[in-house]
């Protein structure tokens, strides 16, 4: 308790300038109660469905308790989805927990008949979560589709990454570049967080909050994540920002590389 006081409310705080990111996904917890009770069914349903041994060990999931109140309690609909990393906790005692559940049912439960049955519903449930929320890209119900970056646009990327590489200069990208380029020592998130909107941010407040680029050197942009400037949305309209940010210059751009699947736009930082 005193290692995370001490690290939400002061460690975070003092080197990050402001208050811990998060602590604004748990505000109005009062007014969204019953929006809370149904997000906590469902998303302990969802991971406790296929497991349902772990139930007969409920100490050995309450130890996990913290981490559900916190993806439970959050405004954050990411928290809950098991596509990312925030129920990897959980997941653990989920495991740990069937593990003990089974051994007890199989103490109590002596009648063979009965024991194949709930092993066979066990199979079945396991088999129908795999087809409803699996990642991979077969016998699933939403597959989950990257698309390849177009070989081009890699060649642009990998000039970068070697005209780029001493890690101290600092570079800001839009998401889908990040894994070219976040094994710096310096790196921030051009655009923003998706998560903003569910706290109630407005587009006016996310722009305002998109400046952290203006930290760095360089700004690469892959114009595919910009999407037409023409309509104006949020991406084109943070990406109008950085076209008249005067301390910034555009000094590389691939254009021609457009009808291939997107280009890459490069800002250098210009003294004033």
């Amino acid at each position: 308790m005193v290692f995370f006081l001490s690290t939400t409310y002061f460690l975070i705080p003092y080197f990050r300038g402001d208050k811990h990111f998060a602590s604004s996904y748990f505000v109005n917890i009062k007014s969204r109660f019953f929006g809370v009770l149904n997000n906590g069914f469902w998303y302990f349903f969802r991971l406790v469905n296929p497991l349902f041994f772990s139930l007969l060990a409920p100490e050995i999931l309450l130890i996990a308790s913290p981490e559900w109140g916190i993806n439970i309690l959050s405004t954050n609909n990411n928290m809950r989805s098991i596509y990312f990393h925030y129920h990897a906790i959980i997941a653990s005692f989920l495991f740990i927990g069937l593990i003990y559940g089974l051994k007890r049912f199989e103490e109590v439960i002596k009648n063979k008949r009965i024991k194949k049955i709930f092993f066979l519903i066990f199979i079945i449930l396991n088999l129908y979560s795999f087809y409803l929320h699996n990642p991979l890209p077969f016998f699933v119900k939403e597959k989950v589709d990257y698309p390849d970056i177009h070989w081009l646009t890699k060649k642009s990327i990998k000039y970068w990454q070697e005209k780029l590489k001493d890690e101290n200069i600092s570079v800001s990208t839009t998401p889908r570049l990040a894994p070219f380029f976040t094994q710096r020592k310096y790196y921030y998130n051009f655009l923003f967080d998706p998560a903003y909107s569910e706290i109630g941010e407005v587009d006016d407040d996310i722009i305002r909050k998109s400046d952290k680029y203006q930290k760095t050197d360089y700004v690469i942009i892959y114009k595919k994540e910009i999407g037409d400037v023409d309509k104006g949305g949020l991406p084109a309209k943070i990406y109008q920002k950085l076209r008249q940010d005067k301390s910034y210059q555009m000094i590389y751009s691939d254009s021609l590389n457009d009808r291939y699947g997107g280009s890459i736009e490069v800002y250098k930082k210009v003294k004033n």
